[in-house]
C-alpha cells in the first residue's frame, strides 16, 4: 500500500498536469493563463512567418510549376491540379532555438513558421518536435534546457524521424545548402538523431553533407543557436489534419525543378551514371506487423503467381535499396516509407498500393509518382473500423477484398 499511493499521487499529478496544459491551450491569452504556462515550463508565442524574423533571407531557387495528382483507383484517371510555387529561400534568424524535429523556431516570445505552414494553420495539424505546439487559435512553447552553438543550418521538419519525411521533405534542404554563401560553408548541419543511428539515414546525409559537419540533436532536445539558417518547405503536404477533415489536393503543392535536382544528385549519388539493364523484377514492398496491419500473406500468395518477389528495403543497405527499386519494371506495396524508392525506378515503373476511402485525396505518393513519370494507381482498403481522423489512419488495420487485388494486379500487368 505505501508503494501504492505515491504512485497513484504521481499518476493524477500527470493527468492534472495534462488537462490544465489541453485547457490553457485553448484559453485565450492572458495573466492566469500565462501564470499557468510558466508553472507548466510553458510560454505563450506568437506565430509570425519565417522572413518577418530573419535579420536577412537569400534566394535559393526561382519560381516553380508544381503538379499535384490524385491517387488513380484502377480504371480512373487522377484529379491533375497545377499551380505556381514561389521562390525558395533560406533565412538567417539570430538567437534562435531550434529542432530538428520542427520546421518552425522559437525566437523569444515569437514562433517563426514558414509561410506556407503559417498559412494552412486553420487545417493542418503540424509537429513541433516537442519544441512548441501550434494551434488554430493559439501557439504555445516549451521551456527546456539548450545547448548552445554560434552557427548551425536547420536539416529538419515535422517527422524528420521518418524516412519519408526526411528523404524527401528535410534532405532536400541539405541540397539547397550548397547554395548558400561562402562565408557559410563551415557553419554545420543541425539534424535529427537518426542521422547517426539509422544507417540509412546516415548515408542519404553524407550525399549531401560535403566537408560540413554535423550535430545531431536527440527528440525531445532543442538548441540554442546564434546564427541560425532555415530553409522554405520545397515538398509540402499535411503531416496531420484536423479532426472532421480528410486529405484533398489542395492540401499538397511542391517546387517541382527543385525536387527533381534533388532526386537526380540522389540517384547519381547511390546508383552512379552508368546505364543499367532493363529492369525486369516484380517486387512486393512487405512491412512489419507493428501498424496498420492487413491481409498481407494471402495478398503476397496472390503476387507469387504472377512473378512478385516480396522484400523489406529497410532490412538493406541504402544502395542495395536503390538498385532493387532500379531493377524493377513492377512495384506493389502498402501507402509508406518505403515508397521513397520510387526515387531510384526506371521511368514508366507500373505500381500498385491501396488506400482507404477517405484518404482519395492522400497526394503525397501519387503526385512524386507524376513527377518521375511512373504509372501508379491504387486500390480501396475496407478499414476494421469507422476512421476519426487522420491520427486514427496512422495506426488503423485494414483489409483489401483478395478478388479486387488480384484483378488490380491483373490489370496493371496488362499494362492497362
Amino acid at each position: 500500500m505505501k508503494h501504492i499511493i505515491p504512485k497513484t499521487l504521481a499518476a493524477l499529478r500527470v493527468l492534472f498536469g495534462l488537462v490544465l496544459y489541453g485547457w490553457v491551450r485553448e484559453a485565450p491569452v492572458g495573466r492566469v493563463k500565462r501564470w499557468v504556462l510558466r508553472a507548466l515550463s510553458r510560454k505563450a508565442l506568437r506565430p509570425v512567418a519565417m522572413g518577418a524574423g530573419a535579420s536577412r533571407s537569400y534566394t535559393l531557387q526561382p519560381p516553380s510549376s508544381f503538379v499535384v495528382a490524385s491517387p488513380a483507383f484502377v480504371g480512373m484517371a487522377p484529379v491533375i491540379t497545377e499551380g505556381r510555387f514561389p521562390e525558395v529561400r533560406a533565412h538567417l534568424v539570430e538567437d534562435a532555438v531550434v529542432s530538428p524535429y520542427a520546421s518552425g523556431v522559437v525566437q523569444g516570445e515569437r514562433l517563426l513558421v514558414p509561410d506556407i505552414i503559417l498559412k494552412n494553420r486553420h487545417r493542418h495539424s503540424t509537429d513541433g518536435g516537442n519544441l512548441y505546439w501550434l494551434g488554430q487559435r493559439n501557439c504555445v512553447g516549451r521551456i527546456i534546457r539548450q545547448e548552445t552553438v554560434a552557427e548551425g543550418l536547420l536539416i529538419g521538419g515535422a517527422g524528420a524521424f521518418n524516412w519519408y519525411h526526411f528523404v524527401m521533405e528535410c534532405l532536400p534542404k541539405a541540397y539547397l545548402a550548397r547554395g548558400l554563401p561562402e562565408e557559410m560553408k563551415d557553419w554545420p548541419l543541425l539534424v535529427p538523431e537518426e542521422c547517426i543511428r539509422v544507417a540509412g539515414f546516415e548515408h542519404a546525409l553524407k550525399l549531401f553533407s560535403g566537408d560540413r559537419p554535423v550535430r545531431p540533436v536527440p527528440r525531445g532536445a532543442a538548441v540554442q543557436v546564434g546564427r541560425a539558417v532555415t530553409f522554405d518547405e520545397v515538398n509540402y503536404g499535411p503531416f496531420n489534419l484536423y479532426k472532421g477533415s480528410w486529405p484533398a489536393p489542395d492540401d499538397y503543392c511542391q517546387h517541382d525543378d527543385t525536387l527533381r535536382q534533388y532526386i537526380s544528385v540522389l540517384r547519381a549519388g547511390l546508383l552512379g551514371s552508368e546505364l543499367r539493364p532493363k529492369p525486369v523484377r516484380r517486387i512486393f514492398l512487405v512491412r512489419p506487423a507493428t501498424r496498420r496491419n492487413y491481409n498481407q500473406d494471402a495478398l503476397v500468395e496472390i503476387a507469387s503467381r504472377y512473378g512478385f518477389e516480396p522484400h523489406a528495403p529497410e532490412k538493406l543497405p541504402l544502395a542495395d535499396q536503390a538498385a532493387l527499386f532500379a531493377d524493377a519494371e513492377m512495384v506493389i506495396g502498402a501507402s509508406g516509407a518505403a515508397w521513397v524508392g520510387m526515387a531510384f525506378c526506371a521511368t514508366g515503373t507500373r505500381m500498385l498500393s491501396w488506400l482507404p476511402r477517405e484518404y482519395s485525396g492522400f497526394c503525397c505518393y501519387s503526385t512524386l509518382a507524376h513527377l518521375l513519370g511512373h504509372r501508379m494507381q491504387f486500390v480501396r482498403a475496407i478499414p476494421d473500423r469507422l476512421l476519426k481522423d487522420t491520427a486514427d489512419a496512422f495506426d488503423h488495420s485494414y483489409r483489401l477484398d483478395e478478388g479486387d487485388f488480384e484483378a488490380a494486379l491483373q490489370y496493371m500487368i496488362d499494362g492497362k
